[in-house]
């Protein structure tokens, strides 16, 4: 688990559950943490300062100076600044003690402070799935939050307001949301891979069709895909997207939602029809209106750019056939020149030829 720490009160305002620290299980943890203050206080905010230790910093920089006004890491091997390593220290002993398939604390403290390992093979058929150990760790977390809220919630009221750091829902996102890989918009949406998994997204704003030759990636929330946004790959453009919606196939399975997610969906395809045909008349409009004013466009060939076997504009069959032909004969009567120049050249040379070989004086009479 990674622990976003209020150290006012040690309030744990937010956390991430998974398999090994990561950089992602990291961001996850700090959305989860924006995303309280909202459920606290109504607004997203982002803390005035933020500090962290040193795993992978140089990756993990940048995304910490968007999520607080300053960013200030802890020294390298000054633990006496640390919070979070004592936390946990009270966390472990206080709450997860009391679990039948509590771990103990690290390996190296001593067979005082681990779990007794006969007691817990007889118990181990009783331990939890994993969905029931992340069930456990939500438990500990609402009741550690339980005892401290209200303390936390009352000293934030007195804070000052130039350390108060309001977030729009779209900077949260943009700043802070996980990055898809780019993708293509297509027929059924924004196809992206999440944790090795597609997952669709769309938008009810008909403008994000308009810019289909985009590329875009999709800025989302690890726990809540309800909230995305997609943006351009020039970083111009950006939507509000969600995931599809998928009801269930059976008549008899719908429920409320997915009637009320149907009507939606419906009403935005009459909009959007509707549009498109309104669209289309207003171009046709235009067009009728230039070929009015241009009676010279009003033709097949003009109107439909058409090209014979030549590469040259369709016209009439007869003007076709006579510039054809007149392009045959002037083909023919250059290559005509060509021939009885060729022949002038040899007949020249075979008579100078002949007259180096040849002295005519030796046969006239004096």
């Amino acid at each position: 688990m990674v622990v976003v720490l209020d150290p006012f009160n040690k309030y744990p305002i937010g956390y991430a559950i998974g398999d090994r620290e990561t950089p992602k299980l990291i961001k996850t943890a700090i959305q989860n943490a924006v995303m309280h203050t909202k459920d606290l206080f109504g607004s997203y905010l982002k803390p005035h300062e933020l500090q962290s230790d040193n795993y992978q910093i140089k990756h993990m920089r940048p995304y910490y100076k968007k999520a607080t006004a300053n960013f200030n890491p802890a020294g390298v091997g000054n633990s006496s600044a640390k919070v979070i390593e004592p936390w946990f220290n009270y966390l472990n002993k206080t709450r997860c003690r009391m679990y039948d398939n509590w771990s103990g604390f690290n390996t190296n403290t001593g067979s005082k402070n681990q779990p007794n390992t006969e007691v817990m093979n007889k118990l181990k058929k009783n331990f939890p799935t994993r969905e029931g150990l992340e069930n456990q760790i939500h438990h500990i977390m609402s009741q550690e939050r339980q005892g401290k809220v209200g303390e936390y919630v009352q000293s934030f009221k007195n804070t000052k307001d130039e350390f108060k750091h309001i977030m729009s829902e779209e900077s949260f996102l943009l700043n802070l949301g996980h990055v898809t890989k780019l993708n293509t918009l297509r027929g059924d949406g924004l196809r992206v891979s999440i944790n090795s998994e597609y997952r669709w997204f769309d938008s009810f704003d008909i403008n994000f069709r308009k810019h289909a030759t985009e590329k875009w990636e999709v800025r989302y929330l690890e726990e809540d895909l309800s909230k995305a946004i997609a943006v351009s790959e020039s970083e111009t453009y950006r939507f509000p997207v969600i995931e599809k919606y998928v009801g269930s196939m059976a008549l008899a399975d719908r429920s409320d939602e997915d009637e009320l997610q149907r009507k939606k969906i419906g009403d935005f395809n009459r909009t959007t029809t509707n549009y498109i045909k309104t669209n289309r008349i207003e171009q046709a409009e235009i067009v009728e209106n230039l070929f009015a004013l241009n009676p010279q466009l009003n033709d097949v060939t003009a109107k439909h750019l058409l090209t014979d076997s030549l590469g040259q504009h369709k016209i009439h069959k007869r003007r076709t056939s006579e510039a054809v032909k007149k392009g045959k004969n002037k083909v023919i009567s250059i290559e005509a020149k060509e021939v009885r120049k060729e022949e002038k050249d040899f007949e020249d040379k075979q008579m100078e030829y002949l007259k180096s070989k040849v002295n005519t004086s030796d046969y006239l009479d004096d």
